[in-house]
Parts: C-alpha cells; sequence; structure tokens
C-alpha cells in the first residue's frame, strides 16, 4: 500500500511537525478534552502541523472500508479512479468545534499535513476551536440554518438507501407466536413521551451532601491578614485541597456554627462573642497536626489555633431556588443555568473532575408535552420501524437506524432522511451493524456529491461524518457502535428499545462500578459510554418511554431475551 501511494501521490519524505507555542491538553467542561493555548498567540499563525496517513483509493475499497478504519477517515482527493482517504493523526484531531472558531485549517497535499492557524488573537487559557464545517451548512439545526436545503439535495439525500416505505409492502406475518411480546415502559415516573438517560444531577431533586471540614476562629479585625495568609499558604501547596473549599465563602459568623467532635457530633456553638469562623480546609485533605503546626507559625498573633470540625456542602447550590437550603449548612454560592458541576473531591483537571451539567427533567418533560412537539419524532421512529421490518423480512437482523435533521418549528416532516440496517448476515462481517452502516452511507453520500457551499480543498469540515444530525435507532446500540457515534459527531440519538445483554447507552450497572448509574435506564445496558469521561465530544441521548405505543408497527423486533449487540 505504502508503495502504491508513494506512487500516486508524491510527498515529502519528513512531514514537518510544529507545535513551539506549547499548547496544552485539559478537559472541558461540556465538550471532553480540547487544545487550549498556555500563552498569547497572534493572528494568523499556524500553531500545529499534524501529519495524515494516506489510503490509496484501490486499497481502500478492497481492504479499508472493511475495517474499523472506515469510521475514521475522510475524503483527502477525489481522483478519477476514486478518492484518497485520510486518517487525521497529530494534536489537530483533538480541536473541538465552536461556530465562532478562532482557528481555521488548510490540507497540505503536498506534504500530507494538515495546517492549524489562528483566525484571530488567542488570548492565553482560550481553548482553540476549529469549525467543523463552513458557513451554515446543510445539515445544521432549523434554528440556526432557517434556510431550505436545496431540492435536489434533499431528494438525493432520501433516496440515497432508502428502503421503499410504502403502507403496501409485506410486513412480517402477524401470526408469528413471538410478535406479541411487547417491550416494558421505561423504570421512569413522568408523563413526558421522551426520557433524557444520563446521570447528571436534577436540580430540583438532587441531595444535599456535607463533608467535614477544620475551621478555627479570628477577630473580626484581623480576618482580612487571615485570608492572605491562608491563600499564600493554599498556593504554596503548604495547606492541602484548597480546591475543594471554591464553592464556599471562607467566613461566619461564629454564632452561628456548630462545633462537632471527631466523630462528627455537635457538642457547642463555636463562639458566643463577635469572633468569626474561617474555613481552612476539608478534614481528609490533611492530618489536624500539620496544620496546627502551620498555622501557628503563619497565624502568630492573628489567632489561637484552636481547630474545630464543621460540617459544608459538598459542591455549590444546583440553583437559586436551593440557595437557602445550602447556605443555612455553610455560606456557599449558586450555579447559574447551564453551569457544569465538578466533582469536588477529584484531582483537579482530571478526568475524574469532570463537570456535569445539570438537567432539568421538569423542563425536559414541558418541552416534549408540548402539543406536537413529538410529532417529528414519532414519524422517524416510524420510518425507522418499518426499514427494520423490512430489513427483517429480508433475513436481516430487524435493527435499524434513521439519520436526520428536525423540522423547523410548527412542521412535522422530515427535511432530510437516510436510513440504513444491520447487514451483519448479508455481508458477512461482525462490525456492519445499523450505526456504522448510517455513518458509513451518510460518508458516502458526501464523498460522491460535489461540495455545494464551498469547493476549495481548505474548507473546514466538509465532509465530517454527522456534525449537527440526529440519529434515531430501533435498539439501544451496543459499545462499539455507541462509540463510534462519538467520532461521528452527532448530535442526538433517540432509541426505542433498551438492550440489557448489549447496550451502550442505559448504564443500568454503572453504579456498581463506582460512578453515578442512569436515571430510567435500569432496563437495559450495563454500560453509558456518552456519560464517560475523557470524551472529545458528548452527544444527548433519549429513548422513547413507552414503546408499546409502536407495538402494531414494531411486532418482532424485540423480546426480553436478545443477546445480540445492536
Amino acid at each position: 500500500m505504502a508503495e502504491s501511494i508513494q506512487k500516486d501521490v508524491p510527498c515529502e519524505v519528513v512531514t514537518p511537525h510544529l507545535n513551539k507555542f506549547d499548547l496544552i491538553i485539559c478537559d472541558t467542561p461540556n465538550a471532553g478534552r480540547g487544545v487550549f493555548a498556555s500563552k498569547n498567540i497572534a493572528r494568523d499563525i499556524v500553531v500545529e502541523v499534524s501529519p495524515v496517513l494516506l489510503f490509496d483509493p484501490t486499497e481502500y475499497r478492497d481492504h479499508g472500508k472493511y475495517t474499523v478504519l472506515d469510521s475514521y477517515t475522510f475524503v483527502w482527493e477525489k481522483r478519477e479512479k476514486g478518492s484518497t482517504m485520510a486518517l487525521a493523526l497529530g494534536l489537530g484531531s483533538l480541536f473541538n468545534h465552536s461556530c465562532n472558531p478562532n482557528i481555521s485549517y488548510e490540507l497540505d497535499k503536498s506534504a500530507h499535513c494538515i495546517r492549524y492557524r489562528t483566525a484571530r488573537e488567542i488570548s492565553a487559557g482560550d481553548e482553540l476551536c476549529i469549525s467543523y464545517g463552513p458557513g451554515t451548512m446543510w445539515w445544521e439545526e432549523a434554528s440556526t440554518q432557517p434556510q431550505t436545503p436545496p431540492a435536489t439535495e434533499t431528494d438525493e439525500l432520501n433516496a440515497f438507501g432508502n428502503i421503499d416505505l410504502n403502507d403496501n409492502e409485506d410486513r412480517a406475518t402477524d401470526d408469528e407466536r413471538d410478535l406479541n411480546i411487547v417491550c416494558p415502559a421505561a423504570p421512569v415516573k413522568t408523563d413526558a413521551p421522551l426520557w433524557r438517560i444520563t446521570a447528571s444531577p436534577d436540580p430540583a431533586t438532587m441531595p444535599l451532601e456535607t463533608k467535614l471540614a477544620w475551621a478555627l476562629n479570628v477577630k473580626p479585625q484581623s480576618c482580612s491578614k487571615v485570608a492572605g495568609i491562608l491563600q499564600t499558604l493554599i498556593r504554596g501547596r503548604r495547606i492541602q485541597g484548597g480546591t475543594q473549599l471554591r464553592h464556599l465563602r471562607t467566613f461566619r459568623k461564629a454564632q452561628e456554627v456548630t462545633k462537632l467532635d471527631e466523630d462528627s457530633y455537635p457538642f457547642s456553638k463555636a463562639s458566643e462573642n463577635d469572633d468569626l469562623s474561617v474555613l481552612i480546609t476539608m478534614q481528609d485533605a490533611q492530618p489536624r497536626s500539620d496544620l496546627e503546626r502551620i498555622l501557628e507559625d503563619a497565624l502568630s498573633g492573628l489567632a489561637d489555633i484552636d481547630l474545630y470540625l464543621v460540617r459544608v456542602p459538598v459542591c455549590a447550590a444546583p440553583s437559586r431556588a436551593r440557595l437557602m437550603e445550602w447556605a443555612s449548612v455553610w455560606p456557599c454560592i449558586f450555579l447559574p443555568p447551564g453551569a457544569g458541576l465538578a466533582n469536588a473531591n477529584a484531582i483537579p483537571g482530571s478526568d475524574a473532575a469532570r463537570q456535569a451539567t445539570l438537567v432539568d427533567r421538569a423542563m425536559d418533560a414541558i418541552k416534549w408535552s408540548a402539543p406536537h412537539a413529538t410529532d417529528w419524532v414519532q414519524a422517524a421512529f416510524l420510518r425507522c420501524i418499518a426499514t427494520a421490518q423490512k430489513a427483517r423480512a429480508k433475513g436481516e437482523i430487524g435493527s435499524a437506524a434513521l439519520v436526520t435533521i428536525p423540522p423547523a418549528e410548527g412542521e412535522s416532516a422530515l427535511p432530510l432522511a437516510l436510513d440504513a440496517f444491520d447487514t451483519r448476515i448479508s455481508e458477512s462481517h461482525p462490525l456492519h451493524h445499523s450505526v456504522p452502516n448510517a455513518v458509513r452511507a451518510v460518508a458516502q453520500w458526501r464523498s460522491d456529491t460535489k461540495p455545494t457551499l464551498n469547493s476549495s480543498a481548505s474548507a473546514n469540515g466538509q465532509d465530517y461524518l454527522l456534525t449537527g444530525l440526529s440519529l434515531f435507532l430501533t435498539h439501544e446500540p451496543c459499545v462499539y457502535c455507541a462509540m463510534a457515534l462519538i467520532h461521528s459527531r452527532v448530535k442526538t440519538v433517540y432509541f426505542l428499545f433498551p438492550s440489557a445483554h448489549s447496550g451502550g447507552f442505559c448504564g443500568a450497572h454503572a453504579g456498581e462500578r463506582g460512578t453515578a448509574a442512569c436515571l430510567g435506564g435500569e432496563d437495559g445496558g450495563s454500560y453509558a459510554i456518552h456519560e464517560q469521561s475523557g470524551l472529545n465530544h458528548r452527544y444527548d441521548v433519549w429513548r422513547w418511554v413507552n414503546p408499546s405505543d409502536f407495538q402494531k408497527q414494531a411486532k418482532g423486533l424485540w423480546n426480553a431475551d436478545m443477546k445480540l449487540d445492536l
């Protein structure tokens, strides 16, 4: 293969690489890992050169497309005998998407690399983001893409891979014994038809958790000096665990504080005078003897070093409405709407410290309970079910997928749709599930269709998989498919039936592994791949609460003993 590429696409012996700006990889609140600037960078500067691995058309057509690489490659160059495919390597593969990117990139075909250049001035601490699509792409949401896609584009996408869904088509016969099996409703209490699968807490029901922390009393006139000294000790790492107190107020009137003994039982008020109680650190962050020695030296003459235990909230209040509940334990801040909830027990900057966005279940219910809110969702599921039944009638596994985008407000018809189904049986390939088949179909359509928005070789994200798209599935996908969807950059996934033995969404056994279980997924698969830390992309997962709503159309597609990866 290497000789073929060298002959067809001559390249330099050494592909240049560059990272003299000390770019760093850090966690982000909502998009997994990202690339950040450690210092100021001027406009129009090349900050990264990432190499690519190329596959010539023949090699890729005969072999590459049948491997796992097929979900990770993109079109590098279209040639008469087919497209040369590329696998992106290097730091550039970690750039997250932004509608207002500060990084542009171009394909350097002579050097077999991708050059990333600053689109404007960047300050230290800024995340470096690229656009996965030029301008407003045809697959973007209607709210950000008011224009109607060209009719020819829509028609072509709808036709590609489409199975005829005519009502007169043959369905699986009703007299089969297993067709009367009905999938039970999801184990949740909600009147809404859809439920979000996530372990993220609900601000309305999130329990107030507390921990023990060390505190001591100081005179009001000394509090400013004491605060400055404590900040210096924390920055110098002499006092450990300072980051766990960021959501808490440093001082509180000592008269309002109850001292706790070593067994956490209250025994007295911290003070009966005007003293202030000042937080030092969490009890488990540092031994008492070490703290006393450090504080006696640092606060000599400013305070009597008489440490005592107090109870404090583990995290910030989840909303303004619940702030008083949290502050009654110890004064703290509340999270503004959309903010993430950090794990105070984790190492700052680590995967475990990833911020979890709160999920307002009441707002979710209002969204999906509105009149006609789910009309397009039901239409998508019906189309997906019909595809699965058609495939099942042909001897395939009855599992299907539908790639689409939500219609404009007030409409129910799907503006774009692409069907795919499981072909493991007919193609004798263990990885040809409905999900990778759907991803492959979209990639193939884009490869075969001439760009309509930007034909430049440097167009950012012209052919990038499922960016911004919604995916409907008859079944909860397996771990392999759930992970493939992360790379595909899909926006939202909806599924109908849980897959208790092989699913990768519901996280039914996550609690047994020390991580939060997904509420409403107890009847599904063991894993919740989309909830894992360390991911550089996240997508929302919704399940239809009561699959029996589609009982007539979906007969034969589910039974409780299904163990096949879907």
